[in-house]
């Protein structure tokens, strides 16, 4: 998932880290693991989502609430279960009508409705807890099996928020402690619950249970075979803010962010030397993006870049959104390419 080189910080990213635990957290586990799992996770991280979405059970509009339990099918005949940990949720930032959802380390073969559950504490989770939308099960990928356990629900987590370098809970609201689970402040794309699945039962494979390690053996041979998606970079997680992401701090600053620059270094393959595609190269290709696109607006724009991470921000929310989809969608396509190829990097 993360292919870190000593290259990839440069002497700016030796003077300014940023100070992400999520993304120092994720990194860590990467590089604990063995070569061969490594090799594994980098082929997850390029292949293509059709490979690992998950299979869709049932579509339906169910109601939905805390304590619910659900059904996933990842692949195979394997089915993970979930609780849904909060229930309409309206945040500012990412939207009305959001879930907080964690994935559990029980599954059968087989979807069980009758399967037990006398709580859930930290130790049963799987992933860490993941904010959606209603779409995971209108879209059939998730099904409530009619059971609530509300009651027996005891799961500390969170999630940190780039925008205002803190943990908070799912209504933005500062979280005084570090929470025992947390994740990235943002929402889970349609791929992104099954791309953390595969991501974790890659990293404890030599642990799995003989049922679940035959049915992922078919699984993994599907993933190291798939073609990527995007040419000369790695395919993200699925997590919404693994491109240019939109966030929301109050009235007066709205942020966009590129996190996990260094998935995207092959793009500055042909500078020479000259840029390696951290956070600050990132903002010489932004600037010169603002400065051909939106000459008006770019006085209006502020930048916070530092080496594992690009930031802008200004007051204008319209502006930040469009700014947003713009670059995503350039990112995706390869046009941005132009603008690195324009940007003034010694300039940052």
């Amino acid at each position: 998932m993360f292919k870190v080189e000593a290259k990839g910080i440069g002497m700016k990213g030796m003077e300014h880290m940023i100070s992400s635990p999520i993304l120092e957290e994720r990194r860590e586990v990467y590089n604990r693991q063995n070569d061969k799992t490594k090799s594994l996770l980098d082929k997850l991280s390029n292949a293509n989502p059709g490979t690992y979405q998950l299979n869709v059970i049932k579509k339906g509009r169910p109601k939905i609430s805390r304590g619910d339990i659900f059904a996933l099918n990842p692949f195979e005949d394997i089915y993970f279960y979930g609780v849904v940990l909060n229930a309409g949720i309206d945040n500012r930032t990412l939207g009305e009508d959001l879930y907080v959802i964690g994935i559990l380390k029980k599954y059968t073969v087989g979807m069980n409705r009758q399967v037990e559950f006398k709580n859930v504490e930290n130790g049963d989770l799987l992933l860490r807890p993941q904010i959606i939308t209603k779409t995971y099960w209108s879209n059939g990928m998730l099904y409530n099996i009619g059971l609530n356990i509300a009651e027996k629900i005891s799961v500390d987590y969170g999630f940190y928020s780039i925008a205002s370098r803190c943990f908070v809970d799912e209504y933005s609201e500062k979280i005084a402690d570090v929470p025992k689970h947390a994740d990235d402040f943002c929402l889970t794309t349609m791929t992104g619950i099954s791309y953390e699945i595969n991501y974790e039962l890659i990293i404890n494979e030599l642990s799995l249970r003989d049922d679940l390690k035959k049915a992922f053996s078919k699984q993994l041979k599907k993933i190291v075979d798939s073609d990527c998606l995007i040419e000369g970079q790695a395919q993200n997680s699925g997590k919404v803010n693994e491109m240019f992401v939109f966030e929301k701090e109050n009235r007066e600053r709205c942020f966009v962010t590129l996190g996990e620059v260094e998935r995207y270094q092959e793009l500055f393959a042909d500078m020479q030397g000259e840029a390696e595609g951290n956070g600050y190269d990132w903002e010489a290709v932004v600037r010169a993006f603002l400065k051909e696109r939106y000459p008006k607006e770019e006085k209006l724009i502020n930048f916070d870049s530092e080496a594992e991470m690009f930031c802008m921000y200004c007051s204008d929310e319209a502006l930040m959104k469009e700014l947003s989809e713009k670059l995503t969608e350039m990112l995706r396509s390869g046009e941005i390419k132009k603008y690195i190829s324009e940007a003034d990097f010694l300039s940052i």
